[in-house]
């Protein structure tokens, strides 16, 4: 070797060594001889890794066997079907991956030996660039045939998201309205995976700078997030759903125009990925082509629209729209042009010119418009638009309304290039206005009209003569007899049908629509009802409801005889009668009231008359010694007020049921004599008196002649006068103390209101008589002792007792500063447990507190509920002395005034318990309540601050007459403010009070 070939060949090596592209050669068993460094560069093999292997090695599977056969028959035959001077085939790469390659091939002999050498270039960018080119050229063709913004954005989101991997793509638009983007377009791969996040997605809107679409929308500029699924809701607010869904990496990017945001595009992929520069750099150079595409196409799509939008308007509208230029050539008629004016085009689609047309232009009074008066000749004459209504008359003397707007058009010159002249046929609305004006004419009469009959005659003649309803009736609903009843008609319903009503059953069609307050319209009966045709004559009909006062019917033998505008005439005639109706209803019933109200001022004046008597008979009451001067004190006092004639007080007979007059006043004339009232259910109980002490309510006869049930009383009654009568129970918290009966002579008179009045008089009497038992109790200094043996094993106590095998006593009953009633009882042979569950599930006794339990006794304090039977009998002013149970019976001892009735409390014991005997009776000379007693009672009721003002007071001489010291000279000494001491002396008096005479709130 020469030093020139030696040096060639090691420039060639240098070459080989620096070179970007790869050098291979290959024997022709396809063996690789050399390689050069270059090509780890290119598939990521080392020379070393690649001599003496095949040459496949660097090939798909499928492309190595060709390579193999296209090799055995190039050395067989020399023939080559690739272009040996440049090829682009694809390379596989150490990592699995394709790598494209342009590929030169030759071929050299050495020693006889055959080599090909190839040189191997990675043309990756190129075809990248190209592959961009490409996807920009298809999304541009893509967005330009779209037939819409929507479909634009869908076919981008489609390119993009193939060409680059991604699995979905979604296109964000804003909404300008609500200052927000909002979800307009989504493309997905070939997967039914993505149908929630999708369906999430549309539901979902984002503001500026919020979640990933709103920041892009914000700042124009593309983010990428590796794994939404990872990251807080406030970089994806759809984490979650992305999550379930096993989307990851996340890009955003804007589209442009100009400045502005139009849409933002959003595009994930299944796995996390890093940002990946290259498919940013894609999609924002397609997004911002994208941008002035879009821009063009919503302005290209609007203008279609509004161009469309116009065209079906112009074609569409109710209102013709005509062109007709200077030499009255008609150059635009739209469709309803062509209706209203009867101009059709000839076979060459020419119509006749403007002097041709086949009407007459006439004004609003009928008359023929001047030449150059008319709105065509005015318009071209003047240049000015005009508005005005005229008439148009055809040969076969049609005339209508036309209400014209016409205006010129002008060229660069002023001058009148075209006339433009739209109109409407108001014919119908002119008939209209005509109608509705004589309608609120009538609407006018009617509110002179003075009866129903008189209202209906007017309604049906405007039925007739206005609205050309010649059939027509109405028929008002009678309340008696739960029927429609005719009110009037017009002649054609006489001649239909003579006096029977149009629909023959009282419960047909008439009377649906009344019941359901709701119009019909039929067009034809026999298809859209169920009636056979013998059941009316009609063939079409109108029925509107009255509101509740009835129906107004119109029909027509013939279907389909009533347009829309009938229907709305007959609803507003029907409104026009109703507010007559209502008118008329109302008059009658402020009659009635004037009537009513004359009739109550009547009765007030006479409750109010009553009223004052009863605060006389209050302050009587104060100075009444005995329950028997109460009760005749009340019967003088209500017979001297007028309307009552007779008053009577009366006691039930407890052994006898029988009602005892105790007292009486009035004109009684031998009636209390003659007849024989009782509280029992038998024939002389069923009165007023026995309903009432029965019932304990007040019982009214405000007409004894007419009101059943008052035999066998009646005639004795009227013989005397008496018209009407009341019972009223006497009660008071519970206890009957007897029974009020009043008798007025006239009937009526007890009305609800004096009921009232004297039902509150009742509760009065009773407490004055309560309060009397319990004065009489405290004062008397004899009592009598009552002891009650009790065997009524349903009664909660001795059923508890006789169960656990237990005895009971009363300690001690007392009063609180609250005024409730607590007692102590002693159980024994009984657990606490156990007595505790008894007073928990058994009313009249509110709360329980144990006070001591020691050898099988355990003693218990238990507060009494306002209904139990001892505060009953406290209330009567008797006071239990002993109370003891054990499981065979129970023992009661009570100790009552001398002058109480014994037969009373027998009867309360008997009320109460279905077993129990009065087993003993002893007078006993001491006071129901002793002095001690009594003061305990009533010290337990002050509080100690109480005690001690009252002290204080009565020994500086405050309650003396004349005071020997005021409530000021107290107040220093206790050194307290005066309004205290005021309010703790009233506070003492009022307690001492109540122990008197009872509780005023139970009052």
């Amino acid at each position: 070797m020469g030093i020139d070939e030696a040096h060639t060949t090691e420039q060639l090596r240098a070459l080989a060594e620096t070179t970007p592209d790869a050098l291979i050669t290959i024997d022709t068993e396809s063996q690789i001889q050399f390689v050069n460094p270059a090509i780890e560069d290119i598939l990521g093999y080392s020379p070393d890794d690649l001599i003496g292997k095949s040459l496949t090695s660097l090939m798909a599977e499928e492309l190595g066997e060709r390579h193999l056969d296209a090799v055995d028959r190039y050395l067989t035959t020399g023939d080559r079907r690739l272009d040996w001077d440049y090829v682009e085939l694809p390379g596989q790469h150490k990592d699995g991956y394709e790598v494209p390659l342009g590929i030169t091939f030759s071929e050299f002999t050495t020693d006889g030996d055959r080599f090909f050498t190839g040189i191997l270039r990675d043309i990756s960018e190129r075809k990248q660039l190209e592959a961009e080119r490409e996807l920009l050229h298809t999304a541009r063709e893509g967005v330009i045939e779209a037939e819409s913004f929507s479909d634009g954005l869908t076919n981008a989101l489609r390119l993009l998201g193939e060409s680059m991997n991604w699995v979905y793509g979604e296109a964000w638009v804003p909404n300008e309205d609500t200052d927000q983007i909002t979800w307009e377009a989504a493309w997905e791969a070939d997967t039914d995976d993505l149908k929630d996040f999708r369906e999430v997605s549309t539901e979902t809107t984002f503001e500026k700078g919020k979640g990933l679409v709103g920041r892009v929308w914000e700042t124009g500029e593309y983010e990428w997030i590796p794994d939404v699924s990872t990251v807080e809701e406030s970089a994806f607010k759809r984490t979650d759903i992305a999550r379930e869904s096993d989307l990851k990496a996340a890009a955003g990017v804007p589209i442009t125009s100009g400045e502005t945001v139009v849409a933002v595009l959003v595009f994930l992929m299944a796995e996390e990925r890093p940002v990946d520069e290259r498919m940013v750099e894609v999609t924002r150079t397609v997004a911002a082509n994208l941008g002035l595409l879009m821009a063009r196409k919503q302005a290209e799509i609007a203008l279609r629209d509004e161009r469309n939008l116009l065209s079906n308007i112009l074609k569409t509208t109710p209102t013709g729209i005509v062109v007709i230029d200077p030499d009255g050539e008609f150059t635009y008629l739209n469709d309803r042009a062509e209706e209203i004016l009867r101009l059709h085009p000839d076979e060459y689609e020419t119509h006749p010119s403007f002097e041709d047309v086949p009407y007459r232009t006439l004004d609003e009074d009928g008359e023929p418009l001047p030449e150059d008066e008319r709105p065509y000749q005015y318009v071209l004459r003047t240049g000015e638009g005009i508005r005005r209504n005229v008439q148009i008359e055809f040969p076969n003397g049609d005339r209508r309304w036309l209400s014209v707007h016409g205006t010129p058009l002008h060229n660069e010159s002023n001058d009148v290039t075209n006339t433009v002249f739209a109109f409407e046929d108001i014919t119908e609305l002119k008939r209209r206005t005509g109608q509705l004006e004589r309608l609120n004419v009538l609407g006018q009469d009617l509110t002179d009209a003075e009866s129903f009959d008189e209202a209906c005659d007017q309604a049906l003649t405007a039925a007739h003569d206005i609205l050309d309803l010649s059939i027509t009736t109405i028929e008002r609903y009678n309340a008696e007899t739960g029927r429609l009843e005719p009110c009037a008609r017009t002649p054609r319903v006489k001649e239909l049908v003579g006096d029977d009503p149009l629909f023959k059953s009282d419960r047909d069609l008439p009377w649906e629509a009344f019941v359901q307050n709701e119009a019909h319209a039929y067009s034809d009966l026999e298809q859209e009802t169920d009636l056979e045709a013998d059941e009316t004559p009609l063939s079409s009909a109108i029925i509107i409801p009255i509101d509740s006062h009835g129906v107004l019917i119109s029909g027509s033998p013939e279907p389909n005889d009533f347009s829309e505008q009938s229907v709305t005439l007959a609803e507003i005639l029907a409104g026009n009668t109703e507010s007559a109706f209502d008118r008329l209803v109302r008059e009658a019933t402020l009659r009635e009231q004037k009537s009513e109200l004359e009739t109550k001022n009547d009765q007030l004046e006479r409750v109010q008359r009553v009223n004052q008597e009863i605060r006389d008979i209050t302050e009587a009451l104060m100075g009444a010694d005995s329950s028997t001067e109460i009760k005749q004190l009340i019967c003088e006092r209500l017979a001297d007020s007028d309307p009552y004639r007779f008053v009577w007080f009366a006691d039930q007979d407890l052994a006898t049921d029988e009602i005892v007059p105790v007292a009486s006043a009035g004109v009684e004339e031998g009636y209390l004599d003659a007849v024989t009232v009782t509280a029992d259910t038998s024939e002389s109980g069923q009165g007023p008196a026995g309903r009432a002490i029965r019932r304990q309510e007040p019982q009214i006869q405000n007409n004894l002649q007419a009101d059943p049930p008052f035999e066998p009383w009646r005639q004795e009654a009227m013989q005397r006068g008496y018209r009407a009568s009341i019972a009223v129970p006497v009660v008071y918290q519970g206890t009957l103390y007897g029974l009020l009966n009043l008798y007025a002579n006239e009937p009526g008179v007890f009305t609800e209101m004096e009921q009232a009045v004297l039902t509150e008089l009742g509760e009065m009497i009773g407490y004055a008589l309560n309060a009397m038992e319990r004065y009489k109790a405290l004062v008397s200094k004899d009592s009598v002792e009552l002891e009650f043996v009790i065997r009524d094993f349903s009664d909660p106590i001795l059923n508890f007792l006789g169960d656990e095998e237990a005895e009971f006593r009363l300690e001690n009953i007392g009063k609180r500063k609250d005024g409730t009633v607590r007692v102590f009882a002693a159980f024994e042979q009984v657990s606490l447990e156990a007595i505790q569950s008894f007073v928990g599930q058994h009313a009249g006794v509110d709360d329980l507190t144990l006070i001591r339990e020691r050898d099988g006794e355990t003693i218990v304090e238990l507060s009494l509920a306002a209904d139990s039977f001892i505060v009953r009998l406290l209330d009567r002013g008797a006071v239990p002395t002993s109370i003891r149970g054990t499981p065979n019976e129970g023992r009661v001892t009570i100790r009552v005034s001398k002058s109480a009735s014994v037969r009373e409390f027998v009867s309360l014991f008997e009320q109460q318990y279905d077993d129990v005997d009065l087993v003993g009776r002893r007078e006993a000379p001491e006071p129901v309540q002793t002095k001690e007693e009594f003061e305990r009672a009533y010290i337990d009721r002050l509080t100690e601050r109480q005690q001690e003002v009252l002290k204080t007071a009565y020994f500086a001489g405050f309650f003396e007459q004349p005071k020997e010291s005021t409530a000021r000279d107290l107040a220093e000494i206790l050194d307290i403010s005066q309004p205290t001491v005021s309010r703790h002396i009233r506070s003492s008096e009022e307690k001492l009070f109540s122990m008197l005479f009872g509780d005023r709130a139970s009052k």
